[in-house]
Parts: structure tokens; C-alpha cells; sequence
């Protein structure tokens, strides 16, 4: 009996850091080279109940073209890497306000670099991000080896990024399962974000009946 609640506790626990950990995100996820794509940054929520009054975004140092687009409140502040060509190093939306339990995309256009693919499956492009709340910061800068090693106490999270394949296309039916899942756990997320509270709820009596 105790070895049942202890897992009903487990479960509860992990279900509530599922709804917390959600990241930022790139879509699509898939890309080609030299390939140009209408592409958005999602950010499913602000940092610690906080709400999102600025985005800022590195430019990976092979993507030479990248045009953030402004949107309904949301201005766009650029930083050149060079100035002659007008490659962006870093770019900033901000003026607008996100709530701390809403999401939204941030929308841009890409020309993935000509990356050789020849010797190769993929190459990963991350775009970190720094996400300034009207209280704190989170920043998702991480590279997936290295969110995967970082420690609780690390500065960093995972950063968006995308895929540079051979065929978008049926890379992404390939990760379509995968996708599917993960939309469920999406879906099963926003019906229970607003009851956080209750799941907490439901940790404290559990323990109370060990």
C-alpha cells in the first residue's frame, strides 16, 4: 500500500513539472538548405508566474540572412554582426506584454544556410533565447547535450532550434508519432494548467496518507 502511494505521488510530481518545464520552441522544426522559411518562435508562458515584456534572440553565426517581424504591440531592436551585409547578430522583441500563463508566436523569415549534408544526417541550428519578464529572466540557451548534463542550479535551459535535413518533409512525417505525443501531453497540459494549484493539492493529501 505504500509502495502504491509513493507512486501516485511520483506521478503527480512529474505531471506538474510537465506543465511547468515547457520550453520555447522553432517551428518548423525541419528545414533544408538554402532553404527560405516563414518560420515563428512559440513561447508557451513567462518565467515564474511572471509576465513576458521582452524576447531576445542570438542568430546562430552560419545564418547570414533572418528578419524578425514586428507585430501587433511587439517592436523589433536589431544588433549587426556586420553592418555592410546587414547580418544580424542578435535581435529583441519588445514593447508588447505577455501574460504569465499565455503563449504566443513571434514570427520571422530565415534563409537557412547551404549546409553540406553529404557526410552527414543533420546539422542542428539553436537560436538562444533570453526571455525578459516583468520579474526575473529565464534563459533558454542551452544546447540539447548540454541541457541534458546541466545541473538544477545552471543559469541555462533548452534553446529553440531547427533541423537542417536533407528532406523537411519526410523528416517530418517520420517524427509525426512523436509529434502526435507530444500535442496529447500539450493538449492534456492546457486543460490542467489552470489547476496547478490542485495538483499540488493532490500531492499534499497523498503525502498525508503515507
Amino acid at each position: 500500500m505504500f509502495f502504491r502511494k509513493l507512486l501516485i505521488v511520483s506521478a503527480l510530481v512529474s505531471m506538474l513539472s510537465t506543465v511547468v518545464d515547457a520550453h520555447p520552441s522553432l517551428t518548423p522544426k525541419y528545414v533544408e538548405p538554402n532553404q527560405a522559411v516563414n518560420a515563428s518562435i512559440y513561447v508557451p508562458h513567462g518565467c515564474d508566474g511572471s509576465a513576458t515584456i521582452e524576447l531576445t534572440v542570438m542568430v546562430p553565426e552560419n545564418v547570414a540572412i533572418i528578419v524578425p517581424e514586428p507585430f501587433s504591440n511587439w517592436t523589433v531592436f536589431t544588433t549587426y554582426r556586420d553592418e555592410v551585409t546587414e547580418e544580424l547578430s542578435e535581435f529583441t522583441w519588445s514593447g508588447g506584454y505577455l501574460a504569465a500563463d499565455a503563449s504566443l508566436y513571434f514570427p520571422l523569415n530565415i534563409t537557412i544556410p547551404n549546409i553540406d549534408l553529404s557526410s552527414q544526417p543533420n546539422v542542428t541550428l539553436y537560436f538562444p533565447v533570453h526571455q525578459k519578464c516583468e520579474v526575473g529572466w529565464s534563459n533558454w540557451t542551452l544546447s540539447e547535450d548540454h541541457a541534458h548534463n546541466a545541473d538544477h542550479n545552471s543559469q541555462g535551459k533548452p534553446a529553440p532550434f531547427m533541423v537542417v535535413v536533407k528532406n523537411a518533409t519526410e523528416a517530418a512525417l517520420m517524427d509525426k508519432t512523436t509529434e502526435d505525443t507530444v500535442a496529447g501531453e500539450s493538449d492534456a497540459a492546457t486543460l490542467i494548467i489552470t489547476s496547478v494549484p490542485f495538483i499540488a493539492t493532490l500531492v499534499t493529501i497523498a503525502f498525508s496518507m503515507l
